[in-house]
């Protein structure tokens, strides 16, 4: 839904009427402009979810955050809205590269297939299941990166790493 409206605002005629580099950078521009609103509601949520799994006590000691609109809260006041953003760029990134691989890896994979094997279902489903297995092998360093920078300076962590780059330079040590 959010893609054809976009869509529809970079594209007003039929998109048969754009070709080549022109129906390229529409495409690649509503694609971008879904993914940044996306991102903005959706992201907040991603950043509370990894707080609220790594708050696990032991016996007889509270937690820090009893629910989620507790860490939503609590995240808010503590280090303003911006603290529900923290490892975005990180996450960006992630997608960008993710978005940009997937079909060429996908053909790559199907390409190296016997040619005398016929293109079934289960060889579709196989050969995509590979290519997305190699991206997120690909990708899981920056899943980390993303993850150390949404757990930074919250509640009952230490505030290692100032920005995302010093995340980067600092967790392979």
């Amino acid at each position: 839904m959010w893609y054809d409206r976009c869509k529809n605002y970079f594209m007003p005629n039929a998109a048969r009427k754009y070709s080549g580099f022109d129906y390229f950078w529409r495409a690649a521009a509503s694609s971008v402009l879904c993914m940044g609103v996306t991102t903005l509601f959706t992201y907040p949520l991603d950043l509370i979810h990894t707080r609220t799994s790594v708050d696990m006590t032991g016996r007889n000691k509270t937690r820090q955050y009893t629910t989620t609109f507790d860490c939503f809260n609590r995240t808010n006041l503590d280090e303003t809205r911006t603290g529900l953003y923290k490892g975005v760029e990180v996450a960006v990134l992630s997608s960008l590269i993710k978005a940009s691989l997937t079909l060429p890896v996908y053909d790559l994979v199907k390409r190296t297939q016997n040619k005398s094997d016929e293109s079934t279902f289960m060889t579709r489903i196989g050969c995509s299941m590979l290519s997305g297995a190699l991206i997120s092998t690909l990708l899981y360093p920056l899943d980390t990166i993303k993850r150390c920078a949404q757990l930074n300076g919250a509640r009952g962590n230490l505030n290692l790493y100032p920005t995302p780059l010093d995340t980067v330079l600092k967790i392979p040590s």
